[in-house]
């Protein structure tokens, strides 16, 4: 999946079989659902995990899902899954900042806890152990700096170097051209390297 490019992987789609069936769909959501649950949970920053269970979001997708059953399109039922899991993340995370009166920062959307996901990621791939304060504050360093880079940069950052999907299912999740993808994650990862330089954690993006 490495050189894979959106046609292909829409292309391969065609030979999956579309759930017509209810059974047939929940063996499929079944099979998905610790992967949805994964990428929805690593989402969740600190701040919004006490007003958002990941759990609920992956309820949430299940019946969204469930309602797009008839008009799913030609793409293969496990990234299917994982786009409504995407939309949905959005839509709860816009829901609790435009409806809320005490909105955690009215100048934040949904993508600023791509931040604390992508500090998480960096930290976790470092060679030496550290103590808790000093990871708390490495972290805290890493979240701030994360912000030189634009949302969804943060987010193809995230899913690539972090998650290793492929550039094609990155298109689709992110709506995006898989070129575009590809321009991004390269302009992104220059951008990232010079800040963990700065902040001496060069050894974390090994």
């Amino acid at each position: 999946m490495e050189t894979s490019d959106t046609e292909n992987l829409l292309g391969d789609s065609l030979a999956t079989p579309v759930p017509q069936a209810i059974e047939d769909f929940e063996r499929i959501f079944a099979e998905a659902s610790a992967e949805i649950y994964a990428f929805l949970d690593r989402r969740v920053c600190t701040k919004l995990r006490r007003r958002l269970d990941s759990g609920d979001l992956v309820q949430e997708t299940h019946l969204a899902a469930l309602k797009q059953l008839e008009t799913r399109p030609s793409l293969p039922p496990r990234i299917w899954l994982l786009r409504i899991a995407h939309q949905q993340l959005i839509q709860a995370y816009r829901r609790h900042f435009v409806s809320s009166k005490r909105t955690l920062n009215r100048e934040t959307d949904w993508y600023d806890c791509s931040s604390a996901a992508l500090a998480q990621g960096i930290l976790s791939k470092g060679s030496s152990p550290s103590a808790h304060l000093q990871a708390e504050e490495l972290r805290s360093k890493l979240q701030d700096a994360m912000s030189e880079l634009n949302s969804t940069d943060r987010e193809v950052l995230l899913m690539r170097h972090f998650e290793n999907r492929p550039y094609a299912e990155i298109a689709v999740l992110l709506d995006l051209p898989a070129d575009t993808v590809r321009q991004r994650f390269g302009r992104a990862l220059l951008r990232l390297r010079s800040i963990t330089k700065r902040l001496g954690l060069m050894d974390h993006l090994q």
